[in-house]
């Protein structure tokens, strides 16, 4: 629900890979929304490529991200994006860390609802 409405009927499986709005995503689970450019299937951004699902809105747009689809590897690996880590807060069976992009300031939040962690850059608000 948003502002007493209902926002998006589902299941839950649908609501939390298919959410309607970055407001339903950050409700049902931590999201990363990243300012992104969209051509066909794909989607560049300073993550890397993404593959994004047929018929995604074309062009300059936001792709939201689970912390979970967030690998982070030591060294340059693949498609992926070059930064440092910033912080590490530790919630005992999970983890939110902070990383630097080349141009911008990510949160990887793996941590349950009640933490309540979104981030999103300022173009996708």
């Amino acid at each position: 629900m948003t502002a007493g409405r209902i926002a998006q009927a589902g299941s839950p499986q649908e609501i939390y890979t298919s959410p309607s709005s970055p407001t339903v995503a950050a409700f049902v689970c931590a999201a990363v929304l990243v300012p992104a450019v969209i051509s066909g299937q794909h989607a560049r951004s300073e993550l890397g490529e993404l593959t994004v699902p047929t018929g995604s809105e074309q062009g300059n747009t936001c792709v939201l991200i689970r912390p979970e689809q967030i690998r982070l590897a030591a060294t340059d690996v693949g498609d992926g994006a070059l930064g440092q880590i910033t912080a590490v807060r530790y919630f005992g069976h999970d983890a939110t860390v902070h990383l630097r992009l080349d141009r911008s300031t990510c949160s990887s939040p793996h941590g349950s609802q009640e933490h309540g962690y979104r981030t999103s850059a300022p173009e996708c608000d």
